[in-house]
């Protein structure tokens, strides 16, 4: 039993060893992703907000999603306020979750992105939401800023009408000269 307790550190250590690297590993694509937004988010302010943090909702059917990326950045913010990432696997949960704590942001993954958002993007006309999503569909359908690209080097950020003329968000005119017009 002593022996037992003082290797203990060793399996360890040997677990960790023969672990695949890959378990570890972000693709590449997502993590392009995810550093797109983290500099997005940089450059947009809630200015009516008293809130101390702000609260991305963040619609994902998969662990390995750019939020998830994005949530283990530190110093995740807008120019004032840290923002705090909710995960939902349903749009309901999210908007109960809204209904309680408020979203200020929602992220839809890939799939999310495909699907009938409307109720998202109508509160989006009444507060001050930002809505981040996959494809050009996902702006079609009233989305605000689109992350475009299958590639790494491909990745970029597409901005809607509605994103670049947004009234109660206050966005930084480089964001908007960057992210690529719909």
């Amino acid at each position: 039993m002593r022996i037992f307790r003082s290797a203990k550190p060793l399996y360890l250590l040997l677990l960790l060893v023969f672990i695949p690297s890959k378990a570890f590993a972000v693709d590449p694509v997502v993590q392009r992703q995810a550093e797109l937004l983290f500099h997005a988010l940089f450059m947009v302010d809630w200015p009516n907000s008293k809130a101390p943090q702000l609260n991305l909702c963040a619609l994902t059917s998969s662990s390995e999603s750019v939020a998830h990326v994005l949530a283990s950045k530190y110093g995740l913010s807008s120019k004032r306020q840290p923002i705090h990432v909710h995960f939902s696997n349903s749009i309901k949960e999210a908007l109960n979750y809204d209904r309680e704590f408020g979203c200020d942001i929602y992220y839809l993954d890939p799939i999310f992105s495909t699907f009938n958002f409307g109720t998202i993007t109508e509160m989006s006309y009444s507060r001050a939401i930002l809505t981040l999503g996959h494809g050009t569909l996902f702006i079609e359908k009233g989305g605000m800023l689109s992350l475009i690209g299958e590639q790494k080097r491909d990745s970029h950020l597409q901005s809607s009408t509605q994103f670049r003329r947004a009234r109660l968000l206050k966005v930084d005119e480089r964001l908007i000269a960057r992210a690529k017009k719909f």
